[in-house]
């Protein structure tokens, strides 16, 4: 009996051992994926402060020509198109890189979440083999009642 009573607390703590890792796995999973979000955030924060700083070079690019008495055509329209082209891409560039951080945290909690079920599940399988062998001592000859 003693055996059975063992091997019913043995695989109690196997359980919860297994819960508990588990519940810590998901919350790892919360953290990633609010860094995920922040990281989201952060690139359209970054990406609007650069277009701004591009609205405000064009606007004295085009400011400059015109006091010089050049016409927004031919070379001062090139490189005001230029600097648009190039400020677009670095808007752009700001907004990929925090995808692609945000994407990676996203994955990191997807690994949390699969290694809390396997600890969960590990918990489960683990409490299988004190029963068995609580149960196989008692019945089997291993036991105080053999």
């Amino acid at each position: 009996m003693c055996a059975i009573v063992g091997a019913i607390v043995g695989a109690a703590a196997s359980v919860m051992q297994g819960a508990m890792a588990a519940q810590s796995a998901n919350a790892q999973a919360a953290v990633y994926d609010r860094q995920a979000q922040m990281e989201r955030d952060r690139g359209e924060y970054e990406a609007g402060l650069q277009d701004k700083a591009l609205t405000r070079t064009l606007g004295k690019n085009r400011a400059t020509a015109l006091a010089n008495g050049l016409a927004l055509v031919g070379t001062p329209a090139d490189v005001i198109t230029d600097n648009a082209v190039e400020g677009a891409l670095d808007v752009q560039a700001i907004r990929y890189g925090a995808e692609v951080n945000a994407t990676n945290y996203e994955m990191q909690a997807d690994v949390s979440r699969m290694q809390g079920r396997q600890a969960m599940a590990g918990g489960v399988f683990g409490a299988i083999s004190p029963i068995i062998k609580g149960v196989s001592q008692t019945f089997m000859g291993g036991g105080a009642y053999a």
